[in-house]
């Protein structure tokens, strides 16, 4: 059986989470350098996860008697904010739940359905990511509008710039 279409997908996913890795390794110091354990340590903890995920493609390539290429081409956002930074987290983890489950769809066809079963479990495990990068992006948000009313109310201020209300426009999705 020829798996020529599956060793180049799950090559494409090794290099998607190489990116990953490497961003969030970077947004994992900026965040513990500047005092936010928790998102450091979330960031750390993510990381793990697709240090695994890339073990376990290159297991699956092995046994497919494929060759395993450890590349990635983007380059790592460097200089962002803090908000800017959980919104790339988080377009990286959906895009990468939609590379997964479409990557499942092409193997499966194909008839390799371990690899298609492995996909569809990355995909979960990447939306759990996304809920998450969401999640604290939602609440950063939140944070934000209630230090700018606290803000209205100190300088007292008749109409506050912004209703927490508005928060409920940032809740998040679920894909």
């Amino acid at each position: 059986m020829d798996h020529t279409k599956s060793i180049e997908l799950l090559n494409a996913a090794i290099s998607a989470e190489m990116q990953s890795i490497h961003q969030y390794m970077y947004f994992h110091i900026y965040f513990e350098n500047n005092g936010f354990s928790f998102l450091s340590n979330l960031f750390d903890q993510i990381i793990m996860v697709e240090i695994k995920h890339l073990e376990i493609l290159t297991h699956r390539i092995t046994f497919l008697d494929g060759d395993i290429e450890l590349k990635f081409d983007s380059k790592i956002q460097q200089n962002i904010s803090s908000s800017e930074m959980l919104c790339l987290a988080k377009d990286m983890e959906e895009k990468m739940v939609k590379n997964y489950k479409e990557w499942a769809i092409i193997v499966d066809s194909e008839n390799d359905v371990v690899t298609s079963k492995l996909f569809k479990e990355l995909a979960t495990q990447e939306s759990e990511h996304h809920k998450e990068f969401n999640l604290q992006l939602y609440t950063l948000k939140c944070s934000e509008l209630d230090i700018l009313n606290k803000f209205d109310e100190v300088s007292n201020t008749s109409q506050p710039i912004y209703n927490s209300s508005e928060c409920s426009i940032l809740e998040p999705e679920i894909v």
